[in-house]
């Protein structure tokens, strides 16, 4: 897992988790994306979920490529 904080498309930061999980032995990737006003909040909440630390992750059953963490 990694994190980081970009500008958004409409003028407030976003803090971005990227995440990676594995289904019966597939390697599957996605991305969190929490929008903010405030640029200082995304930087604070990306800084939260640091390389290695666990996050809960919700896969749609039968079709694993598709999922959500649960932040």
């Amino acid at each position: 897992m990694s994190s980081s904080h970009t500008r958004g498309q409409f003028g407030g930061d976003v803090a971005e988790i990227f995440y990676k999980y594995y289904v019966d032995g597939m390697s599957y990737a996605d991305v969190y994306r929490k929008p903010f006003i405030v640029e200082s909040s995304a930087k604070d909440y990306a800084e939260r979920f640091a390389a290695g630390n666990e996050i809960k992750i919700r896969v749609k059953p039968g079709k694993p490529s598709v999922s959500i963490a649960c932040i």
